[in-house]
């Protein structure tokens, strides 16, 4: 399931001239045993750098201190929105 996640946001992501470095997802099982996708998949939990430079738009940024990142994660919301239609 994770490699399918994978898959998924590194293609979005380079249709949006990002670089998926590195994401982190959790699972867990519900009470029939059933295993589900149990994180979110936000900037908080990947690493994305813009393709071609060393600009950055994920938590590291306030890890750190190198910059405010709600313009970053404002950036992701104004790429990612031309493909809500598709």
């Amino acid at each position: 399931m994770t490699l399918q996640v994978n898959d998924y946001l590194r293609q979005m992501f380079y249709i949006m001239g990002i670089d998926l470095v590195d994401f982190k997802v959790e699972y867990g099982y519900d009470a029939h045993g059933d295993l589900y996708l149990a994180d979110e998949i936000s900037p908080d939990s990947m690493r994305l750098w813009k393709i071609g430079s060393d600009e950055r738009f994920d938590k590291d940024l306030f890890r750190k201190d190198e910059g405010d990142i709600v313009p970053a994660y404002r950036e992701i919301l104004d790429r990612l929105q031309p493909l809500a239609i598709l």
